[in-house]
């Protein structure tokens, strides 16, 4: 099933962190994708929108499209006094998609992460 490909693909590229993927309540064939950069038992309090990555993309097996919805790294404030921000990775659509597609698209994430580790909200050098 491609669900379990996608699940597959990215804890390859990202072995040290988890995925989710659910199935759209009032459709059979789209799928909702969440990526994290951590575990689950990393997260501040255990709630998964306190990890830094904020990667979602849904998937509709009708038209076999991938729509990324938000993909953003959590980055420290520039003064202890501000709020933190975030840093976002421009959206993209693979139309036709295959697992090589996406796996270029989650090296590109990969590599997004690793270029604004210094920025990172969080130390997670160690996984990318």
């Amino acid at each position: 099933m491609i669900t379990n490909r996608i699940e597959n693909l990215y804890k390859r590229i990202f072995p040290e962190s988890c995925c989710s993927v659910s199935h759209a309540a009032l459709s059979e064939n789209v799928y909702f994708f969440k990526g994290y950069i951590q575990k689950p038992d990393e997260w501040a309090n255990g709630i998964s929108n306190n990890d830094p990555l904020s990667y979602m993309a849904e998937y509709d097996a009708n038209t076999n499209v991938w729509r990324e919805v938000q993909a953003s790294l959590i980055q420290k404030p520039d003064n202890k006094y501000m709020a933190y921000s975030s840093l976002n990775m421009r959206k993209q659509t693979i139309k036709n998609l295959d697992i090589h597609k996406l796996e270029k698209r989650f090296l590109k994430l990969k590599q997004f992460i690793k270029d604004n580790l210094d920025n990172a909200a969080h130390d997670i050098a160690g996984k990318v």
